[in-house]
């Protein structure tokens, strides 16, 4: 259970991260 925890919590930081530079990207 923790490490599909883990797995969900990479994922998001992966796509906020993502997010961050796509709107760095756009402006």
């Amino acid at each position: 259970m923790t490490k599909y925890k883990n797995c969900i919590l990479l994922c998001l930081l992966f796509y906020l991260l993502f997010r961050m530079f796509y709107c760095i990207y756009q402006s």
